[in-house]
């Protein structure tokens, strides 16, 4: 179970592993049972330039 602080994830579409990003369990601001993810999609296209 996450319950707090972040963790890296590998995405899986069609059993293709796509780019690992963070996810990180934020409660300061949305609850203790809020998960926060950002932009990925513009987070992966800052980390190809």
């Amino acid at each position: 179970m996450f319950t707090a602080g972040s963790a890296t994830v590998t995405p899986k579409l069609n059993g293709v592993a796509g780019p690992a990003f963070q996810v990180i369990k934020d409660s300061l601001t949305l609850g203790l049972n809020a998960l926060t993810l950002t932009d990925v999609t513009k987070m992966q296209r800052m980390a190809l330039r």
